[in-house]
């Protein structure tokens, strides 16, 4: 418990080496970075409200769990999860951000899994997931958008393609397992699907 405000970077971190730790019913504004940063392995945010230019990073993370907390960002997004992270959890989130609630980066593996969160406004995405690592299976199941979301979008569901040995070798694609359902929107939201290839 307690609050981390007005620091010059990320109001919390917990760094690579960091494992296990639990952040709970905790205030994280005001900061100059993200709210909360997380890169080490086996992490929970819980009943925690952060806000940041992003609220919550998780970079080169395993087995992040982010669950019944409010995330806040006026200049990013709710939850960047990016660096090759694997598994991930974000439940019963209440999420408000200005670019992507959930930005989804590249090459990323595990399971994925967002489920159960109210995204109430994103200038741009609900959730944005771009192309994550070979044997990625990404659940999104019974979220809300709200009414000033304009729409749900879901780019580059393909994997990467392995490297090509010669120049004119062609390549192949494999798709992780996307799954979606139980949305609820308040206003009209369109899915979007984009491959990479």
């Amino acid at each position: 418990r307690g609050r981390a405000f007005a620091n010059a970077l990320d109001g919390v971190t917990l760094t690579a080496g960091a494992a296990q730790n639990q952040l709970s019913e905790m205030r994280s504004y005001g900061n100059m970075a993200a709210g909360v940063s997380i890169w080490g392995s086996s992490n929970t945010i819980t009943s925690c409200v952060v806000e940041g230019s992003t609220a919550v990073v998780v970079g080169a993370s395993t087995g992040t769990v982010i669950e019944n907390s409010r995330l806040e960002s006026a200049a990013g997004s709710g939850l960047w999860l990016y660096g090759g992270s694997v598994n991930l959890t974000a439940r019963r989130n209440a999420v408000a951000a200005s670019t992507a609630a959930f930005f989804i980066d590249h090459d990323n593996t595990g399971l994925i899994s967002i489920s159960s969160n109210t995204i109430e406004r994103g200038a741009w995405d609900g959730i944005f997931i771009a192309t994550q690592a070979y044997g990625a299976a990404i659940h999104i199941d019974s979220n809300t958008i709200l009414a000033t979301l304009s729409t749900l979008s879901i780019v580059s569901v393909a994997t990467r393609p392995a490297e090509a040995k010669t120049a004119t070798e062609t390549l192949v694609c494999i798709r992780p397992l996307i799954t979606l359902t139980g949305f609820s929107a308040v206003a009209s939201a369109v899915i979007e699907t984009a491959a990479a290839c």
